[in-house]
């Protein structure tokens, strides 16, 4: 295989080796999906939650911090 052949460059690591991810203050969206043997169970039920969910927080103008104990309540 040559360089034509190759679709992407190669992954150079060299400036995340040293680098520090934070996520404090940092809004996201979490959830779960039951499974059975690795396969998702009501994969489609939880998609679409969560893009309500996202859509709310877009009329909103700030994602609501959602968590996997709230949404377990809510099922």
């Amino acid at each position: 295989m040559n360089d034509c052949d190759v679709c992407c460059p190669p992954f150079d690591s060299a400036p995340w080796s040293d680098a520090t991810v934070e996520w404090k203050d940092k809004n996201f969206l979490q959830n779960r999906a039951r499974g059975f043997l690795h396969i998702p169970i009501g994969f489609g039920k939880v998609m679409v939650r969560n893009m309500e969910r996202l859509q709310s927080a877009n009329r909103s103008h700030a994602l609501p911090k959602l968590h996997s104990s709230k949404m377990q309540a809510e099922n």
